[in-house]
């Protein structure tokens, strides 16, 4: 598995604040899809707690570790491809961001069932959050897709119950 930790803003970000992490995960995108858009998935390794309703307008509500409660909602979702929502800390409007998670195979041998699947995460900030509402995201999403990473390598290929 390969870790992409990106870049921090710079004169290419449209956003200007933008962090942008990929992994290459030893399972298929349907799996990846998986971790990433059901509260299962996203339970194994985004937080301590997870809600999640995929459905665009759907609630979010994540507990990471450290104890910190994350709320939001669902902008968009493409099934099996992409799932966009906003959330900041409860209290603090002001770390309001936007995510954006895009599970891929890549065009390579061993791509497709059983193959290779890339998630990349997009954090931004959104409305008038402040840059450094991200800046300090990108360490965290280190962390977190390293968890992601983990949680595939110690179940192998077991299935996680598919998005609805």
């Amino acid at each position: 598995m390969d870790r992409d930790a990106t870049h921090l803003p710079g004169p290419d970000d449209a956003a200007g604040g933008d962090v942008v992490r990929s992994v290459d995960l030893d399972c298929d995108a349907d799996r990846a899809w998986a971790l990433v858009a059901t509260e299962d998935g996203l339970g194994r390794w985004l937080g301590d707690d997870v809600r999640l309703d995929p459905s665009v307008g759907g609630a979010l509500g994540v507990r990471d570790d450290d104890g910190t409660v994350r709320v939001g909602r669902v902008l968009a979702a493409e099934e099996g491809r992409s799932l966009t929502f906003e959330w900041a800390p409860v209290g603090d409007s002001a770390a309001r961001t936007t995510v954006t998670f895009t599970v891929e195979e890549p065009d390579q041998d061993g791509g497709g069932p059983g193959g290779t699947s890339r998630v990349t995460v997009v954090e931004r900030p959104a409305g008038g959050a402040r840059v450094a509402a991200c800046l300090d995201a990108g360490a965290a999403w280190d962390q977190r897709l390293l968890g992601l990473e983990l949680d595939v390598l110690a179940h192998g290929r077991l299935a996680v119950a598919p998005a609805l």
